[in-house]
């Protein structure tokens, strides 16, 4: 039994006794259980046992990845949980045990993984394994297993192993652990060796102060000596000494005086390292430019503090912190002294004396016709004429203050309707949109339309969206947070999150494809009907006018069309697809559009998927999904949407593809009894799925995806059957359903042979 199969068959019979109660064969299965995979060694010898005893390379990898998923996937704990729960409520004997424990289970799985010998079998272990919410144990015993003799190499190699997500996941479960390890600076130093990745996800973790004020004192101390000796340091120290100096000058005159700061200069000056003393030489003239007189500042006659990258260090300290660490500090406002106003009481300089000649013809004069009429004049009563109309903002300050007025009528509609073209001219011209890109997007979220202005989710949509476009490294991940973390309704965050759709896909390309479909003030859709009933007036225009539905029911209908046309042409397939007129093969072909420039593809996975689903797993595994607000069947249809478009507009050529479709498949697979229960979610999930098949090539799906492909198509064929087409909502499920399993059927057929194997077994 200690084989994959044999695994599988116990957990299989064990369901099926919880689910038709048979106490004695519960009681006997479980302890069974609980013997057969007490050993720390268990999983290392069914792997050694898979490379020994498989035919060739593809049925172990398989054998193993279904290993993994049956052991490391929550399956094993989540059945013995029921068969206790069980036996508890029939009132048998029985005690607790560690399989049902999340805890114990993930610090099972540690010892485990620490005994695997193949790293990149372990990180396949490990890496579903970071998914049961159980992170801090199961990483605790991988640390304490795999560095007994003080030797980090193998963690790196385990480390190197995971995806990229997986990597940020666990780095940042590390520096929890710090919080109770010895050697902290070793052990950070130890991980972080020769891995860019860890190294940019320690920046920005001290970077953030969201993140490392929950951190001791101790453990920040650790996280900066052991990047000491990158430049970052150099970098981060210029950068705050501008910003210092840009609030606060006096406080930077006084730390530039002070025997530290000089100790230090001086310590870089007498190093060894060439690299060292000119990065001391760089600080030095870069602080002394801020607080010295011209007579008085530090200058080094080398020709090496004269090349373009010692005059890229110089400017940094013009360069603006990151938004999240300017609002941790302390702000002061300092005000410039005004000048006093000079009262001029005589007249200075030339006169001019209009001199009077009657002899002038008057009839010379040119006559000017009438001005036009103001229509401001056009009020019968004086009074009310308004001679100090706001103009329309120039800065993003003013847009700022505009947009905060909610007094003033005519200056926050000329703020709200100027901002997306203001953002946009102001992209690319010096820093002003990226210096108060955050505070504008809050404030743009917050908005409430006090003057109840017709397309006010519009214009706040696209400004959103300028924003977002203007720096998306920046903005997209503060966006993902702000869905999970910021004070915001249901409303707000799934506007947040159709922000960031529909910017993944202008960023894409796709700005003129989607222009028509994202404005707001042209009627709703029939296309995605809400189930329930109509909500008030408000409310309605809130919840059911989303942008991003109308672009998920276009992409929807241009992939199930051809996919029906085929049905219809081979008169085989569901029947569904063949009550619908499409149309002919050359006008579908006519539509295909030319390859377009896709800027979206470099940083998609970084900027805007896995901020998005790292926070989704951190707030299931936090909150749960009972009370979750984002498990609401309307906030979790959007996301799932969201993550849909995003992975369709990212293309097919997109490095990352391959980790973000298995995020998204585990995901999608993760919520499927949500789905069940909630058709705008199920919608949402056989949306999801399409774009998935659609956008991976059928061989990858065949080969690294065999496992989520069965199960898949198992559910989706269920879905099919119990979806009712007698209204326009089941008919609408049975059409995705349908397209669904052509996808997946059509795979298997062309690829069965890659598939035997996983078949077989």
């Amino acid at each position: 039994m200690r084989s994959v199969p044999g695994v599988a068959a116990i957990l299989t019979q064990l369901r099926a006794q919880v689910a038709a109660p048979q106490l004695p064969h519960i009681v006997i299965l479980l302890e069974f259980l609980t013997e057969l995979l007490k050993p720390a060694d268990f999983c290392q010898n069914v792997y050694s046992d898979i490379q020994t005893l498989a035919a060739n390379d593809t049925q172990r990898t398989l054998l193993w990845k279904e290993f993994v998923t049956t052991v490391a996937s929550g399956r094993v704990t989540s059945v013995a949980a029921r068969a206790e729960d069980g036996l508890q409520a029939s009132k048998e004997v029985t005690k607790s045990t560690w399989l049902a424990s999340g805890s114990q289970f993930a610090m099972w799985l540690g010892k485990n993984i620490a005994a695997i010998s193949d790293m990149k079998a372990a990180a396949q272990m490990c890496g579903k394994a970071l998914t049961l919410g159980y992170t801090d144990q199961l990483i605790a015993v991988i640390y304490k297993r795999m560095t007994l003799s003080g030797d980090y190499a193998r963690v790196r190699s385990l480390l190197r192993h995971l995806q990229i997500h997986q990597q940020r996941h666990f780095f940042l479960a590390t520096l929890r652990y710090l919080e109770t390890a010895e050697d902290r600076t070793s052990l950070l130093k130890g991980i972080l060796d020769g891995n860019d990745i860890l190294v940019d996800c320690m920046i920005d973790w001290l970077s953030d102060p969201a993140s490392s004020s929950s951190a001791t004192v101790g453990v920040r101390q650790a996280a900066m000596s052991a990047i000491s000796g990158d430049e970052v340091c150099a970098q981060t120290l210029l950068m705050s000494a501008g910003y210092v100096h840009r609030t606060q000058p006096m406080f930077l005159f006084t730390l530039a005086r002070s025997s530290v700061h000089m100790n230090g200069v001086s310590n870089r000056l007498k190093s060894t390292s060439t690299r060292a003393r000119w990065l001391g030489m760089l600080v030095g003239m870069a602080i002394s430019e801020l607080v010295d007189k011209p007579g008085n500042k530090m200058k080094f006659d080398d020709e090496d503090v004269r090349t373009p990258e010692a005059n890229w260090y110089m400017e940094l300290v013009k360069e603006p912190l990151p938004a999240v660490v300017a609002r941790s500090l302390t702000r002061r406002t300092v005000q410039k002294p005004q000048a006093p106003i000079k009262l001029v009481t005589e007249i200075v300089g030339p006169r001019i004396t209009e001199v009077a000649d009657d002899s002038e013809d008057e009839d010379e004069l040119m006559s000017y016709a009438k001005p036009d009429s103001d229509h401001e004049d056009e009020d019968e009563d004086p009074t009310l004429v308004n001679r100090n109309r706001p103009n329309a903002p120039v800065y993003i300050r003013d847009l700022i203050a505009g947009l905060r007025d909610t007094e003033n009528y005519d200056l926050h509609y000329l703020a709200l309707t100027h901002a997306a073209p203001l953002i946009v001219r102001k992209a690319n011209f010096g820093k002003e949109v990226k210096n108060h890109a955050t505070e504008l997007a809050a404030i743009l979220i917050g908005l409430d339309n006090p003057f109840d202005i017709e397309n006010f989710l519009d214009l706040r949509q696209q400004a959103l969206i300028a924003l977002l476009v203007s720096d998306p490294p920046t903005i997209a991940p503060w966006f993902a947070r702000q869905v999970f973390e910021g004070d915001y309704s249901m409303g707000q965050r799934a506007a947040i999150l159709s922000v960031i759709g529909l910017g993944a896909r202008e960023l894409a390309g796709y700005a003129n494809d989607d222009k028509n479909l994202t404005n707001s003030s042209l009627p709703n859709v029939k296309e995605a009907p809400f189930p329930s009933k109509r909500l008030p007036g408000r409310l309605h225009r809130i919840y059911s006018s989303q942008p991003l539905d109308k672009v998920a029911s276009r992409l929807e209908k241009g992939m199930v069309q051809p996919m029906a046309l085929q049905a219809a042409d081979k008169l085989t397939g569901p029947s569904v697809l063949k009550v619908r007129t499409f149309s002919s093969r050359m006008e579908v072909e006519k539509k295909r559009k030319k390859p377009i420039s896709n800027a979206l593809a470099k940083i998609v996975a970084e900027s805007f998927f896995f901020p998005l689903t790292g926070r989704w797993w951190q707030n299931v595994q936090a909150y749960g999904s009972t009370h979750n607000v984002h498990f609401q069947p309307f906030l979790l249809a959007i996301f799932l949407k969201t993550l849909a478009v995003v992975l369709q507009a990212s293309g097919r050529s997109t490095l990352s593809l391959p980790q973000m479709t298995t995020e998204l498949w585990d995901l999608v697979l993760s919520v499927r009894t949500a789905a069940l229960t909630d058709i705008i979610v199920l919608e949402a999930v056989l949306f999801a799925l399409l774009m998935l098949l659609e956008v991976n090539d059928g061989r990858r799906v065949a080969e690294e995806y065999s496992k989520q492909l069965v199960e898949t198509q198992e559910w989706v064929e269920m879905v099919f059957e119990r979806a009712s087409g007698s209204d326009e909502e089941g008919e609408r499920i049975r059409m995705l359903a349908a397209s669904v399993l052509l996808k997946t059927r059509g795979v298997v057929e062309k690829f069965q042979r890659l598939l035997a194997g996983d078949l077989v077994f």
